[in-house]
């Protein structure tokens, strides 16, 4: 994945013939990176040039007193500069490892001053507990929230207020920039809130802890599928393992991913078993299909709680034919469950929404407009 990441802008790079400029960048920040390095080799070159000529004086002024006194026999004096050889290497090996242990101690101290001094988010707010059963209906209301990147920049949601629900679907559209991913990163707490508030059940998720927020009130399925090759199969999918083998076949049968996972075994606790790199390469469409699977193993192991599905484009790399798959998860699976899905076509999941329940919204210059599916639709067309 690193090296994938690391060559994403060559085409791009190429094309406009910028190689000997990021070529020249490259090795300035290679340069930069390596100052402290050769510093530090420099000056365990020059120990090692002193302690050597040290032990040479040493060794010199031995065989001085030696020839002066002879005292000593042979055996003696070579067994003293046998020693000194020996005391060398060690002293220096002794300094090396002490400079070692200073640079990770170093590490350390920073990480701790880092802990000490960065507050943290839920402490700062005052963090409650809800209940065990929370959220028990998925009730999502959103009062006049304002939100931005930075507190100089111009806010990316500007007083957006809404209500989606117990078990409604709202799907929220718009162009690029129009606020669709501040909107899910806002109900996430990854981008807080400078106005406003959000609500999940009467309860503000400002003053719930974040672990509790991701884990039981929403659970959120992202664009580009994520997954751990080195891992397992069962561990990608229920990382938390609170899924029996039967409930992730189940799964896996559901998002019609089984059989292409099943080419390589028949057993299923070994299947499960197998790592993840055993069923790859998967097409990006097949890896938002694992990214569903992963999503509906989540929902059954948060039973009998309601937590609020977010989908961020699930189904931007499925065919129409796959993507009625995701129409019959919101419709059979996720029934009862509240689900906000951002979303740029709505063709193969519009067959699936509830006229008078379900809603449709469009988000334009950080504003947000809703309306409920077969009262007034208008508004969509013109946008």
């Amino acid at each position: 994945m690193s090296n994938i990441s690391q060559t994403s802008g060559v085409t791009t790079i190429r094309a406009f013939g910028w190689q000997d400029k990021f070529a020249t960048a490259n090795i300035q920040a290679l340069d930069m990176s390596q100052k402290p390095y050769y510093l530090l080799l420099c000056l365990q070159c020059w120990l090692k040039i002193a302690l050597d000529c040290l032990m040479a004086i040493i060794a010199i002024g031995l065989i001085t007193l030696t020839v002066m006194y002879r005292n000593f026999t042979g055996a003696d004096v070579g067994m003293a500069l046998n020693m000194m050889i020996g005391a060398n290497t060690t002293l220096l090996r002794l300094v090396q490892n002490w400079t070692s242990l200073e640079t990770s101690l170093g590490a350390v101290a920073r990480l701790k001053d880092v802990q000490e001094c960065v507050s943290n988010d839920d402490a700062a707010k005052g963090a409650l507990e809800p209940g065990t059963r929370w959220p028990s209906t998925g009730d999502l209301r959103t009062e006049n929230i304002t939100v931005s990147y930075s507190e100089e920049s111009e806010p990316a949601l500007r007083n957006v207020s809404f209500r989606v629900n117990p078990g409604q679907k709202l799907i929220v559209m718009g162009r690029t920039g129009s606020g669709k991913s501040t909107l899910m990163l806002s109900l996430l707490r990854l981008l807080e809130t400078k106005h406003g508030s959000i609500s999940i059940d009467d309860i503000n998720i400002a003053h719930v802890p974040l672990q509790i927020l991701r884990q039981r009130g929403m659970i959120a399925v992202p664009q580009d599928g994520f997954n751990i090759p080195t891992a397992t199969i069962r561990f990608n999918l229920d990382p938390y393992n609170k899924c029996t083998s039967d409930e992730i076949v189940q799964a896996l049968r559901r998002t019609r991913l089984w059989d292409k996972i099943t080419a390589a075994s028949t057993d299923v606790d070994t299947i499960l078993n197998l790592p993840m790199s055993a069923i790859l390469p998967l097409s990006a469409g097949q890896m938002q299909l694992f990214a569903l699977c992963r999503m509906l193993l989540r929902v059954k192991a948060t039973a009998p709680t309601k937590p609020i599905i977010i989908l961020d484009e699930a189904s931007s790399s499925l065919d129409r034919e796959t993507e009625a798959i995701v129409g019959d998860i919101l419709r059979e699976e996720l029934e009862y469950h509240t689900v906000i899905m951002i979303a740029h076509r709505t063709e193969g999941i519009m067959n699936t929404l509830r006229p008078g329940v379900d809603a449709l919204a469009t988000m334009k210059d950080g504003k947000l407009r809703v309306s409920v599916i077969g009262t007034s639709m208008d508004w969509v067309e013109e946008n």
